[in-house]
């Protein structure tokens, strides 16, 4: 799969890349849920997986929202969670890490995440690193 530095790969169409829950809570807890979505952009051929793949457990933690959305709620904090695969981004990890694009989960290896490391951090969408590190 090859991919213009130049082309972003989120489209109007998409929703953001995060959602805040409770952004008025008064508590100075705040919840981080990275692993809250499956979905992999259009843009970038679900990365080289095959659509069973990438709607596994290798793409998302389908009861992480859930667990996320729970403890905000008993610890009256804000949570933001991820609208897109961790695979298209880690939102915990600085961009110019290895794990920000990961080239391996589980046993699967992420063709998308396979070449040039370097490339792949110049695909990532400045929103999602801009609004994950802010």
């Amino acid at each position: 799969m090859e991919q213009s530095n130049n082309t972003p790969i989120l489209s109007a169409s998409d929703d953001a890349v995060f959602v805040i829950d409770n952004p008025d809570e008064a508590s100075a807890e705040l919840l981080v849920c990275e692993h809250a979505s499956k979905y992999i952009p259009l843009g970038i051929d679900n990365l080289g997986l095959d659509t069973h793949t990438a709607n596994g457990h290798v793409a998302w933690d389908p009861d992480a929202l859930a667990v996320t959305e729970h403890l905000s709620g008993s610890l009256d904090a804000t949570s933001i969670a991820a609208n897109v695969s961790w695979l298209v981004y880690g939102c915990n990890c600085p961009p110019e890490s290895v794990g920000a694009t990961p080239a391996k989960s589980e046993t699967f290896l992420i063709a998308g995440n396979r070449k040039n490391h370097a490339l792949d951090t110049l695909r990532i969408p400045a929103g999602i690193v801009e609004a994950t590190h802010a």
